[in-house]
């Protein structure tokens, strides 16, 4: 403090110079106290020793202002102290607290009530006991303390859904329910911010009730977490959050799934399952198809989220069944990653336990009728629909296109439509199955005789037809011989290597990315090479079914 001067005071000691060095007070209507700095504060009341003893203090440099007592290095000590902030939407807002103040170090700690309200008065959140924390730069009574931010467990009444500030919209919980309130808010708060679970109360008919939930965590990498729920049971229809004016088409089983939100800006359906307790259920807009049902959604469950791919044929059903590629995180960090077939882990995945080397491991699935990859082989597949595919040609080349009659094309056609896939494969009811529903869809085209018109061009028309159709068997078919594959190796806790066509002791490619992405190309390097060295590469089936052996 380089200064003070008295304007208008009474000495109770005599000299000025003689309370400063002596301790005497001095009262003073309107001191100007000058701050390190070219700001200066503004004090009105008894000091002592140069230093604020009791009265109203402005602090230098803001519009902050305290009236009580002031403890011996003049920071406050019991009183009442208000800050200024802008909310969100640009409004001032006031911070009001009343109660006892404690200074250490740099920090200033308050224990009391607390009132929060708007320019007009009205008041926007209270509570008669809380604790709160703030810093003082470099550690000056004159100036003004940062915002203060508030410290532990508190229970307090909000009236407005957000009361933030702008510069730091993560201060105070946000209540997303679309109700007037008022809320009471029950939460705890560590470094300034949310932590753990909020319980959010309001009046609802004549009662208290529990209408949303939310979990914060903002002291983990990537952002932090934090997500909210309605209370189950309270709320029927979906709530739109934002700026939109409706929700995309979403189906989902009636009671499977009970979505209480959209959210406009994340374009995304928040939900609760039974199947999952206290959970969110989270649907991106994108990943909703035309039909309206998703394939793939998020769950949030404290600090664990899980990225979880689904079966929409289950989700039709009336179930929730994970298929396809897993992710799992704890607290920002990639703890699993894996695929689910036929409702368990397979084939390859990451395993990375808190504080132990990240690791791909082998998922060895139950028995579930797969065969082995030589033994359903799409390079045959192929060929023999290429062969197929030639055959009509020439049936069609042979063929008059101007004046051949149905029967005729039935007789030239009738052979090659009723060409069976080889044995291996039709051993095998599903792909059984598609080949007689091509033979009956075939033939039936052909004997309809649709397909002619008086300009000549029915044959060509028909050959079109025949084989779009045929195009879609053939790829009916693949997709059904690499399911059976997949599921071969996966009871072999291996993937099925889509260009070789084997089992293979490698991650698929969805895997290895999310490796690269957490770990870095040297740590995965070296998870492959482990994995290689406790499992065969490549294993090779006989023709009778049995292991071979392994290849490189």
């Amino acid at each position: 403090m380089k200064g003070l001067l008295q304007r208008s005071g009474i000495a109770v000691c005599g000299l000025v110079l003689a309370a400063a060095l002596f301790g005497c007070a001095t009262t003073s209507k309107d001191v100007v106290l000058d701050a390190e700095g070219p700001a200066v504060a503004r004090f009105s009341g008894e000091l002592r020793g140069g230093v604020p003893r009791q009265g109203r203090l402005h602090f230098a440099d803001s519009d902050a202002y305290f009236i009580g007592s002031f403890d011996r290095e003049g920071f406050p000590a019991e009183g009442e102290l208000v800050q200024h902030y802008m909310d969100e939407q640009g409004k001032r807002l006031s911070l009001r607290l009343s109660g006892r103040f404690s200074h250490s170090d740099q920090q200033l700690r308050f224990a009391g009530g607390f009132v929060i309200a708007d320019a007009a008065g009205s008041v926007l959140a209270e509570a008669d006991r809380s604790d709160w924390l703030t810093v003082y730069p470099d550690g000056q009574f004159l100036v003004s303390p940062h915002l203060f931010q508030l410290d532990g467990q508190v229970r307090y009444r909000q009236y407005r859904h957000s009361i933030s500030p702008a510069k730091e919209p993560r201060q105070f919980v946000k209540i997303h329910r679309p109700l007037n309130g008022p809320f009471d808010v029950a939460v705890r708060y560590r470094n300034g911010k949310p932590r753990g679970v909020a319980v959010i109360n309001a009046a609802l008919r004549g009662g208290s009730y529990v209408v949303e939930r939310q979990y914060f965590n903002y002291e983990i990498p990537q952002g932090g977490i934090h997500y909210f729920y309605f209370e189950p049971g309270s709320y029927q229809d979906i709530a739109l959050l934002g700026g939109c004016e409706r929700a995309p088409n979403l189906t989902a089983p009636q009671g499977l799934i009970h979505f209480y939100a959209y959210d406009c800006d994340a374009e995304q359906f928040l939900g609760m399952s039974e199947k999952y307790p206290a959970t969110v259920i989270v649907v991106a807009a994108e990943d909703i198809d035309n039909s309206g049902y998703f394939h793939r959604l998020r769950l949030l469950h404290h600090g664990e989220e899980r990225s979880m791919q689904i079966d929409k044929r289950a989700l039709a059903q009336g179930d929730l069944v994970a298929a396809g590629l897993q992710l799992v995180w704890k607290y920002g960090e990639l703890r699993r990653a894996f695929f689910m077939r036929d409702g368990q882990p397979a084939g390859v995945g990451i395993d990375a336990p808190k504080g132990v080397a990240p690791r791909y491991v082998s998922y060895a699935a139950d028995s579930h009728g797969g065969v082995a990859p030589n033994e359903v082989s799409v390079e045959v597949w192929a060929q023999h629909f290429a062969s197929v595919r030639e055959a009509l040609h020439t049936a069609f080349a042979r063929l008059p296109s101007s004046s051949a009659s149905v029967d005729q094309y039935q007789s030239a056609l009738n052979q090659t439509v009723h060409t069976a896939p080889p044995a291996q494969f039709m051993a095998h009811s599903r792909v059984d199955a598609i080949w007689r529903e091509w033979l009956v869809d075939a033939l039936s085209l052909i004997d309809s005789g649709r397909w002619q018109a008086r300009d000549g061009s029915g044959p060509a028309r028909l050959q079109k037809a025949l084989s779009a159709r045929l195009d879609r068997l053939e790829e009916a078919g693949r997709e059904i011989l690499t399911s059976l594959a997949q599921r071969y190796c996966a009871e072999h806790g291996l993937e099925l290597h889509g260009v070789r066509w084997a089992c293979v002791a490698l991650p698929q490619d969805a895997i290895a990315r999310q490796c690269q992405i957490h770990f870095g190309t040297a740590e995965c390097d070296a998870m492959a090479e482990q994995l290689a060295g406790n499992t065969p590469r490549t294993l090779s089936i006989s023709a009778r079914g049995g292991e071979a052996g392994a290849q490189e």
